[in-house]
């Protein structure tokens, strides 16, 4: 499992947010019970809300969560961490299983994926987060109390592309081209 937190100036951000014990059962054809799905030995969300509320961290001081991509050991925990600690930026590159051209490596990848989907589009309709899912080449940044973050998209080929996707396609009420966001926002 992974997850990562940053914090510059009183302000927090979230990368990834390891394992959880939640698994597909097969009952939604969209999330078929696969080769290689197990329950985490070691879910972390538990210890994880713990970990990060006694840091400090809560659902006003939350700059950005970013799940680096659609495997459970990165982001099966962060439907949790939007829902509790709203963050005002989210970002994942989109993900669908049609893009992966080996069946042993589906595993639950779009159960989580669509869950991570699933909050930030609640969060951006229920307190006006962002959601990106595209990065602007190298025009994506965030400020993070005293600290520029800077994404990048340096990953522009797939074995499998559909028409006109690449691997940052896609997104919802992202900003405009090359907008900085910024927390606290600047008048």
């Amino acid at each position: 499992s992974a997850a990562i937190l940053v914090e510059s100036g009183g302000w927090y951000g979230l990368i990834d947010g390891g394992e959880d014990a939640d698994l597909p059962d097969g009952s939604d054809p969209r999330y078929p019970v696969r080769t290689g799905i197990a329950t985490a030995a070691a879910a972390t969300t538990d210890w994880l809300m713990g970990y990060l509320d006694a840091q400090g961290v809560n659902d006003t001081n939350v700059a950005f969560y970013l799940g680096t991509h659609a495997h459970a050991d990165h982001i099966a925990n962060a439907d949790d961490i939007i829902y509790k600690y709203r963050p005002k930026v989210i970002l994942s590159p989109e993900y669908s299983d049609e893009w992966i051209t080996d069946d042993n490596s589906l595993w639950d990848n779009q159960y989580v994926y669509d869950h991570l989907v699933t909050a930030a589009n609640w969060a951006v309709d229920s307190y006006g987060a962002t959601f990106i899912q595209r990065v602007d080449g190298y025009n994506t940044h965030i400020a993070l109390g005293g600290a520029d973050i800077q994404m990048m998209r340096t990953n522009t080929t797939r074995r499998v592309v559909p028409p006109t996707r690449t691997s940052w396609a896609g997104g919802r009420r992202s900003p405009p081209t090359g907008t900085p966001l910024s927390w606290p926002p600047t008048s």
